[in-house]
């Protein structure tokens, strides 16, 4: 195999260190990968620290970028502030990366962070191949379950192995960052030999089987399956193979049985006596303005607990799992908008798959903030994000009071007050009457 050397095309950009967002994901990866392999460098021997803020004033980064450290998609350097489509792109352009194959990673991530592509998982397989899980509810007899022994599922027909949805996954049960980041660089690093080799028959991987012997041509790239192939492309050990398999099985394993501990969770906290109590001590109620959808106020739960208070209606891996122990009825939608307080005094305000705009709410409460505070708007601080994802005509927004991948000082918000802007002043996407302010 003849590989083309790479060596840094900008010999003078050697960084202290990079400073990465906290949980990273797959593009902020790929890019500190970039920027590794093109610097000489490897994640043994750099100063990685993690911190998130889109502020492009922040002191602690510009104090880091003085000292010589290369920022990752943070303060002044995030992709969208530098007009290009990914952190991938910034760093092909800061380090200047001309090397087709590597270029090629920028397509690929611009195209992920437009679309998300590569979080889906769907090839084609054959369905009677593949190992038997077995999953069970904690409490399967007081929910009802008709289990024996739990319910049993091939890993091939009913997971998402896409690296780039485990990732994401992973940081949510608290998977260790080095461990993570130490075996996205593997795939990355397959991906990049294997550009150099011809077509492999993947009917030679002993392992192909595990993945329902999957149609190489469906595979989606940075998939578990995708990178067996690919370290058998570029002759690596049975043993070395492997490892990656037992790494992410692992990963797979653990967050499936995360998702169904929070669905348990989920039908606990829906009993109609409850449900009956939240309503009544007004923390169950209904958007002035969006009628016919219900919102509610969960004290502490876990990202994997609101994701099962929204319920699912697609045909995804975990849903088909959730359906096998729990039925569809329990895991259908509940809510359409969740105010989650967690254990760190920090609030998320989400929609489910309604486009609600919190503009107005958005307003209210960095008014009322400020007001606390005893803050102007010259020195008020940053507390609550609005957060808008998609395009202009399909925008979606969260309200956010920091996050585990971003944090931000605890609101001195009442609950009661929050709920209250809540439910005032959020609209259907597109109904805000126009005297409102923006």
């Amino acid at each position: 195999m003849k590989m083309k050397e790479n060596t840094p095309s900008n010999p003078g950009l050697k960084p202290a260190g990079f400073v990465i967002p906290i949980r990273p994901t797959f593009d902020k990866i790929a890019a500190l990968w970039l920027a590794l392999k093109i610097t000489g460098r490897t994640l043994s021997d750099i100063d990685l620290i993690s911190r998130s803020s889109s502020d492009p004033k922040d002191s602690f980064l510009l104090e880091k970028r003085s000292n010589g450290y290369y920022l990752i998609d943070v303060g002044p350097n995030k992709y969208q502030t530098r007009g290009t489509g990914s952190a991938v792109e910034t760093v092909c352009r800061d380090f200047n990366i001309t090397d087709p194959v590597l270029m090629s990673l920028v397509v690929i991530a611009n195209r992920n962070n437009q679309t998300g592509y590569l979080k889906s998982y769907k090839p084609k397989v054959d369905p009677e191949q593949g190992e038997k899980w077995e999953f069970t509810a904690p409490n399967q007899n007081r929910l009802g379950a008709q289990l024996s022994g739990g319910k049993a599922v091939r890993n091939t027909a009913t997971m998402n192995w896409s690296v780039v949805w485990l990732l994401r996954d992973a940081y949510k049960i608290g998977w260790d960052l080095y461990e993570i980041l130490a075996h996205v660089f593997k795939a990355l690093d397959a991906w990049e030999i294997a550009q150099y080799d011809p077509f492999f028959d993947p009917g030679n991987i002993s392992v192909w089987k595990l993945f329902g012997s999957p149609a190489l041509d469906t595979l989606p790239l940075f998939s578990v399956p995708t990178l067996v192939y690919q370290l058998s492309v570029i002759g690596k050990t049975n043993d070395e193979i492997e490892q990656e398999i037992i790494f992410w099985t692992k990963v797979q394993r653990a967050v499936m049985q995360a998702k169904i501990n929070a669905q348990e969770w989920a039908i606990k906290f829906c009993e109609p006596e409850h449900l009956y109590k939240l309503e009544e001590e007004g923390y169950l109620f209904e958007p002035t303005n969006c009628p016919g959808d219900k919102g509610v106020f969960v004290d502490g739960a876990t990202e994997m607990q609101v994701r099962a208070l929204f319920g699912e209606s697609d045909d995804s891996a975990e849903n088909q799992l959730m359906v096998a122990i729990f039925g569809k009825q329990a895991i259908a939608q509940k809510f359409g908008l969740i105010i989650n307080h967690a254990r760190s005094g920090n609030y998320a305000i989400l929609p489910s798959g309604l486009s609600l705009d919190f503009v107005w709410v958005y307003n209210r409460l960095r008014g009322l903030e400020r007001q606390i505070r005893k803050e102007t708007p010259q020195t008020e601080t940053l507390v609550w994000h609005l957060d808008v994802k998609g395009a202009p005509k399909r925008q979606r927004h969260q309200l956010l009071n920091g996050s585990q991948g971003w944090p931000l000082p605890a609101s001195k918000i009442f609950p009661k007050s929050v709920i209250r802007f809540v439910r005032e002043s959020a609209y259907f996407m597109g109904k805000r009457p126009a005297g409102e302010k923006k």
